[in-house]
């Protein structure tokens, strides 16, 4: 009994075409680990009541084979206008389908239109192939979708679980910073850890506040109680350098992994780190943020970076990414707890004071998202920001930054995003956001956050 596949465009938008074909049932789908694209040979038999029936089959494959070659040739055309193989058994609500990359068909041998009699046989047998997106997807944004009012420095925002057997598609990720929620997006990043690879996700700590660490002696640094900077529980909430008898470079602080959490192996993984702080008005820093052991053993430099916030709390990428243990996490070896970070500083204009809020860790072990306003923007940020980061079927990556009315489009520079996708099982995001390029950041501002993801399979019977 042969399978019932349908194969459908979108080309131009709203006006798809449709085809269902019989698949002979010596066929089974290609399983892959991974989304690259593969040749499927398909054999089918077309199947009409009569002439005009068999004709208009043959009309709408070839109009498919032609949507399948523009969806390619044309990459300023792709909204909505993919070519899909679709199928699903009688009793699911909704089905799988692969995105179709190159289409052609090969006619058997036999009377599939006999010129004696200038008749189409009812019954045609040929073998499509197909180079198709190897993962299965479900074609409408059915996975999770979540939407709510998120501070933007690192809280769990609950993705819920991801559905499906590969990592999920985000087709749509929104950040709306606008009013009512609060401050500008200019700058984002986003990470996303799952429980099935780190475990209990509620015992993650990703922002290492300054004060749980130490100061280090004779450098002019002590804990300190500063509006604006991240909360806890302790009084001191931030460390302030007054550089007053050493202003040139030199470590101030240092905090461990011991510091903040008693949770080792549920704060395991590799992370991009990022400073939060400020200086006083009138007051240029140099900050330097290393990777250190115990202390005193540097593991990783980072880079140099200028802090000249004029009073106000930022954030700045330190140059480092790192992985918690410094070991092969499945070596099952007994690592010390006690590596973390030190930050340096040098005061080189002005008197004021440093102040260190929290070191931010941004999972990047699974999937990462991050996007930057170019600093060599031809026009102005947007008053009314709406970030969109969006990856389409074939995984293709764009950004576009906008007025909140998605009028006026300020930016299309592409994202950087790493990982094959948002990981199955129960996931937590992670986001920071800035107000401009200097790396503005208010504790108190909230965004609004929308994800839509598709979910993906590597099997045509994927779970979920």
């Amino acid at each position: 009994m042969p399978y019932i596949f349908r194969i459908e465009s979108n080309l131009p938008v709203g006006t798809g075409t449709i085809i269902d074909l019989n698949v002979i049932d010596t066929w089974s789908p290609t399983v892959s680990a991974t989304n690259d694209v593969i040749i499927e040979s398909i054999p089918i038999i077309i199947s009409g009541t009569d002439d005009d029936d068999q004709a208009a089959n043959l009309q709408a494959l070839q109009k498919i084979i032609d949507d399948a070659a523009y969806y390619e040739r044309e990459p300023s055309a792709y909204d909505a206008q993919e070519t899909w193989l679709s199928w699903q058994t009688a009793d699911e609500t909704s089905g799988r389908s692969r995105l179709i990359r190159s289409m052609s068909i090969a006619f058997d041998n036999g009377p599939w239109f006999n010129c004696g009699t200038g008749n189409i046989a009812l019954n045609i047998k040929a073998t499509l192939a197909l180079g198709v997106q190897s993962w299965w997807e479900r074609l409408n944004r059915s996975g999770s979708n979540v939407s709510g009012t998120v501070i933007p420095m690192l809280h769990p925002f609950d993705l819920g679980t991801v559905n499906g057997d590969a990592p999920a598609r985000m087709a749509l990720l929104t950040l709306d910073g606008t009013a009512p929620f609060g401050p500008e997006v200019i700058e984002a990043y986003m990470g996303i850890r799952s429980e099935r690879r780190h475990g209990d996700l509620t015992n993650f700590v990703p922002i290492w506040e300054i004060e749980d660490g130490t100061v280090i002696a004779a450098t002019d640094t002590a804990a300190a109680t500063e509006a604006g900077a991240s909360p806890n529980a302790m009084a001191n909430n931030c460390h302030e350098t007054t550089f007053a008898t050493v202003p040139v470079f030199w470590g101030r602080s240092l905090i461990n992994l011991d510091d903040v959490t008693a949770d080792f192996e549920d704060n395991f993984g590799r992370y991009f780190v990022m400073w939060r702080g400020k200086t006083d008005a009138g007051t240029e820093c140099n900050v330097r943020v290393d990777f250190v052991l115990a202390g005193t053993d540097t593991l990783l430099t980072g880079d140099l970076f200028t802090v000249d916030s004029g009073g106000d709390w930022c954030v700045k990428e330190t140059g480092l990414i790192v992985t918690l243990p410094p070991a092969a996490g499945k070596t099952r070896l007994d690592v010390p707890e006690t590596y973390g970070f030190e930050i340096a500083a040098s005061r080189e204009a002005g008197a004021g004071s440093l102040f260190t809020d929290c070191i931010l860790l941004i999972p990047i072990d699974e999937y990462f998202v991050k996007y930057e306003w170019p600093e060599t923007g031809l026009v102005a940020a947007p008053t009314n920001p709406f970030l969109q980061i969006a990856v389409g079927p074939d995984d293709t990556e764009a950004a576009l930054l906008s007025d909140v009315t998605g009028d006026e489009p300020r930016d299309t520079t592409p994202p950087i995003i790493e990982g094959p996708g948002i990981p199955i099982g129960d996931c937590y995001a992670y986001f920071i956001t800035t107000e401009d390029l200097v790396g503005t950041h208010s504790i108190g501002g909230t965004i609004d956050v929308d994800v839509y993801m598709n979910w993906r399979y590597h099997s045509l019977r994927g779970a979920g």
